[in-house]
């Protein structure tokens, strides 16, 4: 019985130390992982610090301006506030000095083509 009982405890110590073993080597390749995620986050951010710091550059009021300007012909016109619907003029009314009906932008609406959908049978 003494036997019996002594190659279950060595069975035993020798299955706890195998399972310490691939308990160990699972905590190694995760500790590999883990440290790949974080010099890939590192190198992230370091990409996202420099394309923010390109973002200001591009995104620059005066840049812009320049380039509506050089490209588009574009000028800074200073623009018309609508402080109430009485400084709008009347249907069919008039006001030449009425900066409001004196845009630069007139927009034309289209009326879409007429769809006839026929119902074969």
């Amino acid at each position: 019985m003494v036997r019996i009982l002594n190659f279950l405890f060595v069975a035993l110590a020798g299955l706890s130390c195998f399972a310490m073993n691939h308990i160990a080597e699972k905590t190694r390749l995760a500790d590999m992982e883990l440290r790949k995620v974080h010099r890939e986050i590192a190198d992230q951010d370091i990409a996202t610090q420099k394309l923010q710091a390109r973002w200001q550059e591009v995104a620059n009021k005066d840049r812009i301006a320049k380039l509506a300007q050089e490209h588009l012909g574009l000028t800074d016109t200073p623009t018309v506030a609508l402080a109430s619907f009485e400084t709008l003029p009347r249907k069919g009314e008039l006001a030449p000095d009425n900066p409001v009906t004196n845009a630069a932008l007139v927009t034309q609406t289209q009326q879409p083509p007429a769809i006839h959908l026929t119902a074969a049978h």
